[in-house]
Parts: structure tokens; C-alpha cells; sequence
């Protein structure tokens, strides 16, 4: 049986993704960015797309990482997936 623990607000989650070491990250399509989220709810990371004006609209709504910490996303609008590794 399942309990309710805690809830936070952080923008507009399309998708989730839990690494082994229990950071989150979360694909903010409305907002273009990835967030990185720690175990209490505080964010650790943010990864921006392109500002309007620098190009196409980052617009994540799948994501996986993998044990290289490389970021794969999803985008329903331009239908294209990426990767991207983090320095």
C-alpha cells in the first residue's frame, strides 16, 4: 500500500526520471529546461534551452539518464530527440 509523503511545486513535470543515487530529474516542456531535484525537493541543477530569441524552443517532454549522466530527451514539437552531456 502506497502512502502519500510530500509534494512540491517545481513547474510543469511532462516527464520524470529517478537516477540510483536518488536525484530527479524533471522535463519542464512549458518552461524549455531540465531541472535536477534532490531527495527534498530542492533544485540542484537547471539546464536552459536556447532563450525565444537564440533559436527553436527547448521543449522536453520525455528524459532518461544514463550512467554517464548523458540526458536524453523527447520533444513532441519539433518530433526530434537529443542528448546531451553535461560538463
Amino acid at each position: 500500500m502506497a502512502a502519500y509523503l510530500r509534494e512540491w511545486k517545481l513547474g510543469h513535470p511532462y516527464g520524470l526520471f529517478i537516477t540510483p543515487d536518488h536525484f530527479i530529474y524533471m522535463a519542464d516542456a512549458i518552461a524549455g529546461r531540465i531541472l535536477k531535484i534532490n531527495r527534498e525537493g530542492k533544485i540542484v541543477g537547471v539546464f536552459d534551452g536556447p532563450p525565444p530569441d537564440k533559436g527553436r524552443h527547448f521543449d522536453p517532454h520525455l528524459i532518461a539518464v544514463d550512467k554517464d549522466n548523458s540526458i536524453f530527451t523527447a520533444e513532441v514539437m519539433p518530433w526530434r530527440a537529443q542528448k546531451f552531456r553535461l560538463k
